[in-house]
């Protein structure tokens, strides 16, 4: 059972489970925080129909989005970066109306972005979580590093929220 709540809500839902006997395995938070940096930093969020994956070393995190609203959310278990790329070629052909795939996460890397993208029937973006932020210089990465912003979108999207 997959279940979307506010952080703050997290710890009276693990109390009840508790006394009904049952366990809270997994709070995941980072997916949806790439959410929320996505919501900001591409407004035209609230006019398609889009997948937004997070990809991680051991699973992926999907979900479907149209005009704004959160349509599903799921998670597959990979093992190589192939099936990563099978999974999301898979989406791309299967998903009807979905107009493009956006991605981001600790284990996507330049060469992994290329191979999903020869591998889908659509647009894949990599999530830019500071594309219309503005950021002060002094909080800048340093010109020599070469860090790809999309693995930090998680963390971005966290430092986003309103509530």
């Amino acid at each position: 059972l997959a279940v979307s709540i506010r952080r703050k809500h997290t710890a009276a839902v693990r109390d009840t489970l508790r006394g009904l006997g049952l366990g809270l395995r997994i709070v995941d938070v980072d997916h949806f925080s790439a959410d929320m940096a996505l919501r900001i930093n591409y407004p035209d969020t609230y006019r398609r129909y889009l997948a937004l994956v997070g990809v991680k070393k051991d699973r992926l995190d999907v979900s479907l989005m149209k005009n704004g609203t959160l349509q599903s959310y799921s998670y597959l278990k990979v093992r190589t970066d192939q099936e990563i790329v099978d999974q999301i070629a898979t989406l791309s052909r299967e998903t009807k109306g979905i107009y493009s795939i956006t991605v981001y996460g600790p284990h996507l890397d330049n060469e992994l972005l290329v191979q999903i993208r020869r591998g889908s029937a659509l647009l894949v973006e990599a999530l830019n979580p500071l594309r219309h932020i503005s950021v002060s210089d002094t909080l800048r990465l340093a010109d020599h590093l070469s860090v790809p912003s999309y693995r930090f979108a998680s963390a971005v999207g966290v430092a986003l929220r309103r509530d």
